[in-house]
C-alpha cells in the first residue's frame, strides 16, 4: 500500500454505480498476485469469501465480473501514466544506500509467442537455443533489483534505441534527469549510471549518452584480446552472502579515438581476465566491479517472475496496429 497501490483512483474513471469500487478490485488483484494465482480464471479454486474479507466484503468478484472491470480499466490506456506516478512516488528511494547515486539495471526478457494471429519476427530464446517468434520487454531495475520501468518492443529495436527514445525520455519526464545544454560547461557528474550487458555495446552510443545526458554506464567490454600483469592487480575484500572473499582488480586507462575510458578488470582465479568499461569518471573501482557483476539479481527477478506470476503469459488473445513509420531491415534483401 505504501509503494502507490492505491494511486490508481487518480488516474482511472470508474462508476461510482458498481458494487465492488475501483479500490476493491485493485486490492483483489493485489491479493491474488499475492496468493500466486495466475491469471483470473483460477480465482474458482479460491475461498471467495475469505480473500472478500481482506477488501471489506463480502466476497471477491467472480471471474466474469472481475474480468469485466480489467478489461474496462486497460480501454483506458493510462498503464504508463500510473507507472509515471509511481516513479514520482519511488523517486526519494531509488538511489543507491552507499553512494547516493541513481543506479539502474537495463535488460531485456524475451516472451515466445505462440499463438498465430501476429507474424512476429524470429528472436534467439537463449533459455532453449532456439530462434522462436517472440516479443521482448526491456526492464528497468534499481540496484536491489526492484523493477522500476518496462518498455514493450514493437518489432525488433535494440537496446540502444530502447535506452535512446525511451527510456531516457520517460526518466527526464519524471524529472530523475534532465538534458544538457552545454556539454563543456555541465559538471562532469553523472546525473545516473546505467548498468547492461553486451549487447548495447558502442562507444558513440556511450558519448552520446554523456555528453547529451550525463549518463554514465557500466558494461563488459567486447573483443579483450590482451593481458594484463598478475602483478598489477590489487585484492579487495567483499562480503559474499555474509562470507568475506577476496576481489582482484586493476584498473588502467582505455583510449579509443583520442577519448579516455575507465578500464577495471577482474582477475579470476584459472587467471581469466574479465573486462568492465566505464564512462563513470569518479565511481570507486570496486563498486563499479560490483554493480556490474550483480547484473545476476536482475537475471534473477526475471526467473522469479516466471515461476511465481506466470511472467511470460500472453495478456489477451488480440493484435494491435503498430506504428506505420517505423523502419526495419528488408528481410528479403
Amino acid at each position: 500500500m505504501s509503494q502507490g497501490l492505491l494511486k490508481s483512483k487518480e488516474i482511472y474513471k470508474y462508476e461510482d454505480s458498481y458494487y465492488y469500487s475501483l479500490e476493491s478490485i485493485i486490492l483483489t488483484l493485489a491479493i491474488l498476485a499475492l496468493c500466486r494465482v495466475k491469471n483470473i480464471e483460477q480465482i474458482k479454486n479460491v475461498r471467495s469469501g475469505e480473500i472478500g474479507r481482506l477488501i471489506g466484503m463480502d466476497r471477491i468478484p467472480e471471474s466474469k465480473c472481475l474480468r469485466d472491470k480489467v478489461h474496462y480499466l486497460a480501454k483506458q490506456n493510462k498503464a504508463t501514466q500510473w507507472n509515471e506516478e509511481l516513479m514520482e512516488l519511488w523517486k526519494d528511494g531509488i538511489t543507491d544506500h552507499t553512494d547516493g547515486e541513481l543506479i539502474l539495471y537495463v535488460d531485456g526478457h524475451v516472451s515466445i509467442y505462440n499463438g498465430y494471429k501476429a507474424t512476429l519476427a524470429a528472436k534467439y530464446i537463449s533459455r532453449q537455443k532456439l530462434c522462436l517468434s517472440a516479443t521482448s520487454e526491456y526492464w528497468v531495475n534499481d540496484g536491489d533489483s526492484l523493477p522500476y520501468m518496462v518498455v514493450t518492443g514493437e518489432l525488433n529495436e535494440k537496446l540502444q534505441e530502447i535506452i535512446i527514445h525511451q527510456i531516457i525520455p520517460q526518466l527526464i519526464k519524471v524529472g530523475y534527469i534532465k538534458s544538457i545544454e552545454d556539454p563543456l560547461t555541465h559538471p562532469q557528474t553523472p546525473q545516473c549510471t546505467l548498468v547492461f550487458d553486451r549487447e548495447a555495446y558502442d562507444f558513440d552510443f556511450f558519448d552520446k549518452l554523456w555528453d547529451q545526458y550525463r549518463v554514465a554506464i557500466i558494461t563488459y567490454r567486447k573483443y579483450v584480446k590482451d593481458k594484463w600483469a598478475d602483478a598489477d592487480f590489487t585484492p579487495y575484500e567483499i562480503m559474499d552472502n555474509e562470507n568475506k572473499s577476496t576481489m582482484y582488480l586493476c584498473e588502467k586507462d582505455y583510449e579509443r579515438n583520442s577519448k579516455k575510458y575507465r578500464e577495471i578488470r577482474k582477475l579470476g582465479t584459472s587467471g581469466h581476465q574479465t573486462s568492465i568499461i566505464t564512462t563513470h569518471p569518479t565511481m570507486n573501482i570496486l563498486h563499479i566491479a560490483l554493480y556490474m557483476f550483480n547484473r545476476w539479481t536482475q537475471e534473477n527477478f526475471f526467473k522469479y517472475m516466471m515461476a511465481n506470476y506466470n511472467f511470460d503469459q500472453i495478456i489477451e488473445y488480440g493484435t494491435e496496429s503498430i506504428d506505420p513509420e517505423i523502419k526495419i531491415v528488408n528481410p528479403h534483401l
